[in-house]
């Protein structure tokens, strides 16, 4: 599962990265954010099933899910990252005070 998910980061939300890309990447994390083991907010137990590698497994997916929110929010071309249908806004410089806006309900 852990391969899947960094070919599909690597393929989709890498160093090149087009729009229709970054949203199929996205419904497919989506996709697989609804599996059973990923629901499951709690720490590794073996009494209750959950694995170290589940778990490990679950925080990889919610990382990848929020990485590939935020490029898909930057439209523009910035420092090692390249968009191919790049939006014609200037690159705006990311600092404490200037973090991306990420909605956790979008």
């Amino acid at each position: 599962f852990r391969q899947q998910v960094q070919q599909l980061m690597w393929d989709s939300v890498g160093i090149v990265r087009e729009t229709e890309a970054l949203k199929q990447a996205a419904s497919q994390l989506t996709i697989w954010l609804h599996q059973p083991f990923i629901q499951s907010d709690k720490l590794p137990d073996r009494s209750a099933g959950i694995t170290m590698g589940a778990w490990q497994s679950r925080q990889l997916l919610h990382l990848a899910f929020w990485v590939t929110q935020a490029a898909l929010k930057r439209t523009v071309s910035v420092g090692a990252h390249y968009r191919v249908n790049r939006s014609s806004g200037s690159p705006v410089a990311l600092s404490a005070s200037n973090p991306p806006a990420i909605s956790l309900l979008s």
